[in-house]
């Protein structure tokens, strides 16, 4: 709920700043407003970007039930990213390519929107990410770039923060997808912990899709008191084979797992 009514408030600042910005703003009534939804609905990220699809779709049926915004009707228009810098570049283009879309909820993947933003730029189209977390993401200071989630340097040294002086690890394993989210996460909480006195004893990194991580974990060392995984949806194999083996330490990540 709380998530919903954000996105929806952000949703109906944007597209109000826009209109208002435009000498055409008295003509919206009865001209529908579109906005564009970027997100990966297929592949291992899709479980993120399906609910951000559906959180601003509610938001935008709210939005209509309510008669609109400035007299006209809100309707959206979907395109998969594939959670790919590759796919970004097409679905950007062609958000750009659409006169009527004034703004873009988007995109989950931190690398992704990255990408995707300075396409953006170039076509002056806003674009509010509710889940990319990296510091490129909006430290480029992109005048048409926004986010809602926090950044990946509060969230790594956080997280390592706690664990080490809450929990009393000091012996670390950090794992880390190679993504711009995954890597950076696990970099910056390297980094703390190491700083704060810990020591991290491994640094491996898988690929996005990996599903069986067997060999990676028996060939770690056993005195470790802590495994973070910096990634999305290979946290919960990792850790299934990480009990399957026999490891009972703790395992932690971040908010994408």
């Amino acid at each position: 709920m709380s998530t919903r009514r954000r996105l929806m408030i952000l949703l109906a600042s944007s597209v109000l700043s826009i209109a208002v910005a435009s000498s055409a703003a008295g003509q919206l009534a009865g001209t529908p407003i579109r906005l564009a939804i970027g997100a990966p609905l297929s592949g291992g990220a899709a479980t993120f970007g399906v609910e951000m699809k559906h959180a601003v779709e509610l938001a935008l049926e709210e939005q209509n039930a309510a008669g609109g915004l400035l007299g006209a009707r809100v309707e959206a228009r979907v395109a998969d990213d594939e959670a790919s810098d590759v796919k970004a570049q097409a679905v950007a283009r062609g958000f750009c390519e659409d006169p009527t879309v004034l703004g873009v909820v988007g995109h989950v993947n931190s690398n992704v929107s990255i990408t995707a933003s300075g396409v953006y730029q170039a076509c002056g189209l806003l674009m509010l990410t509710p889940m990319s977390s990296s510091p490129t993401v909006t430290d480029r200071n992109l005048p048409n770039v926004f986010r809602l989630t926090n950044r990946d340097d509060h969230k790594g040294p956080g997280l390592a923060a706690y664990l080490y002086r809450k929990v009393g690890k000091r012996r670390a394993v950090v794992v880390d997808d190679q993504t711009a989210y995954g890597k950076g996460l696990a970099d910056l909480f390297a980094k703390t912990f190491t700083a704060l006195g810990g020591t991290v004893i491994a640094h491996p990194t898988v690929k996005v899709g990996d599903r069986d991580f067997r060999t990676l974990l028996t060939g770690l060392p056993r005195d470790f008191d802590v495994l973070f995984f910096g990634g999305i949806a290979e946290a919960a194999y990792l850790l299934k084979e990480m009990r399957e083996v026999g490891m009972s330490q703790l395992f932690t990540c971040g908010d994408g797992c």
